[in-house]
């Protein structure tokens, strides 16, 4: 309000009167009606937007925070179908990643596995009995939230070394943003 007041009479001469004026409306307003009038449109909406206070008080929660410990066994794409299936099956997971030597990860599922071992591919590598989709790595000093934009599309993400991509250094679930972030 300072500055259009300002900008309109274009005169140096208002600037104290009207800064006074505008201080005083200020805390009328904020005494009359507590909620700033864009806050409770945002809430009318369903949106609940932080406060500035609410933003500093809570801690970034970094993947290295919430991340899983990485796998007994890391699985390259040359290891055979039944070899993969069996760790899955023993240690009961649904999932797992395997690693080229190029450097790229990609997440298996366990029944990718069962069928490729039905289809009578078990002494196969996993890279002819399944079709492989590369999934993008996370590093562990980037905030939870570069992770949960990915989990959607791929339950089971990559945490590598940010020196070298091909050390994995843990996984990245949903399961394990809810246990980071205590729920």
């Amino acid at each position: 309000a300072i500055i259009m007041v300002f900008e309109m009479s274009a005169s140096y001469l208002i600037i104290l009167p009207v800064a006074i004026a505008s201080t005083i409306a200020y805390f009328v307003s904020r005494q009359l009606h507590p909620v700033p009038f864009f806050t409770m449109l945002a809430h009318h909406e369903g949106v609940d937007l932080p406060s500035a206070e609410e933003s500093r008080a809570l801690p970034i929660l970094h993947i290295e925070d919430a991340m899983g410990s990485p796998p007994e066994q890391i699985w390259d794409v040359s290891a055979p179908v039944a070899d993969v299936l069996e760790y899955l099956k023993a240690h009961k997971l649904s999932q797992c990643l395997v690693r080229d030597g190029a450097g790229w990860w990609a997440r298996v599922s366990r029944e990718e596995l069962e069928s490729a071992e039905g289809g009578r591919r078990a002494a196969s590598p996993v890279s002819d009995g399944v079709a492989l989709e590369r999934v993008p790595y996370l590093y562990p000093d980037l905030p939870v939230d570069a992770a949960l934009r990915l989990l959607g599309a791929h339950p089971l993400l990559p945490v590598v070394s940010r020196a070298n991509p091909g050390t994995l250094v843990g996984t990245m679930s949903i399961q394990d943003v809810f246990k980071g972030y205590s729920f």
